[in-house]
């Protein structure tokens, strides 16, 4: 967290771009200006907030058990 924490910082004071490899969505989620989302059927690309308006992490997982809560803007395992 604290190297994606200062790849960001280095990103808004250097006007950079930095591309990062995560499957560690709630955190991509938390610290990426933009994402791209590799899904089995399509691929998307959008700001993590508009991606969430469109349901992209709706459904994201095939159990049934693993929700995403679009307020809190991360995934919930119910029990």
């Amino acid at each position: 967290v604290q190297l994606f924490r200062l790849l960001k910082k280095l990103c808004v004071q250097q006007n950079k771009c930095v591309f990062f490899s995560c499957h560690d969505l709630d955190l991509a989620i938390q610290l990426s200006d933009g994402m791209l989302v590799i899904k089995e059927d399509n691929n998307y690309f959008d700001t993590p907030d508009h991606l969430i308006q469109q349901g992209v992490f709706d459904h994201f997982f095939k159990d049934e058990q693993i929700v995403f809560d679009k307020e809190q803007k991360r995934f919930i395992i119910q029990k």
